[in-house]
């Protein structure tokens, strides 16, 4: 039993090394890039209101998408601590 639970254990943490972190790298680059294109858009499109709307869209998408993507890390975070400890 003990022997299978190491086995788990090391197919958890190979699992969040090889594929999540780098998940979470690539999805936190697109988002800060979603904001700044919106923060372009917005600055480009001062003179119409459309162009603006659409640059405030983007970076408050790019912004709840930031937020999601750290709550999520912090939560496996926590589960994490709790379950080896």
């Amino acid at each position: 039993m003990r022997i299978a639970i190491q086995k788990m254990d090391a197919l958890i943490t190979s699992f969040t090394t090889n594929i999540l972190d780098p998940l979470k790298g690539i999805l936190i680059l697109l988002a800060t890039i979603f904001f700044l294109w919106g923060l372009v858009q917005y600055i480009a499109g001062a003179s119409s209101e459309d162009k603006r709307t659409e640059g405030k869209q983007h970076m408050l998408w790019g912004i709840v998408g930031l937020v999601i993507i750290f709550s999520v890390s912090g939560i496996i975070g926590v589960i994490d601590n709790f379950f080896n400890k």
